[in-house]
């Protein structure tokens, strides 16, 4: 199972969704501590008018997986680095999609090894708190 980082901002909407259509839900979860799970399990999240009902995980329950996607803001990567400790394995390959660079060398300097780099483009609109509309850019690696 590959998580998604604990905030749910536009592009971890496009991941996740992107993930649930093409990969499955057996492919993917949030990771979140337990009042944030208990937060957004009330929310409604809305992705290009269809309603996504995206699966959660405490990160204290978290295991070990082959892929990690980091997609908070900048000022949240401490605790995002905090909340994915326990999915990171030996083999685990970490995607940042931060803006900017140094997002990678912080993840890296934690986890000690590489983290990889995703140059990545997406417009989204927020309607209210609890929408948003997602349209996928261009990825380069």
């Amino acid at each position: 199972r590959n998580p998604l980082p604990r905030h749910t901002g536009h592009r971890a909407l496009l991941y996740g969704t992107n993930i649930l259509k093409n990969i499955g839900r057996d492919s993917l979860y949030f990771v979140m501590d337990s009042s944030r799970i208990e937060r957004y399990s009330k929310r409604n999240f809305t992705v290009n008018g269809e309603h996504i009902d995206y699966p959660m995980i405490d990160s204290k329950n978290a295991e070990s997986v082959d892929l990690v996607i980091v997609a908070v803001k900048y000022n949240g990567l401490q605790d995002a680095i905090k909340t994915m400790k326990n999915c990171v394995g030996e083999n685990t390959v970490i995607i940042s999609v931060l803006n900017g660079i140094t997002s990678e060398k912080i993840i890296a300097d934690e986890f000690a090894f590489h983290c990889l780099t995703v140059r990545k483009r997406s417009h989204h609109h927020l309607q209210g708190n609890q929408k948003a509309q997602v349209f996928p850019g261009t990825q380069s690696f």
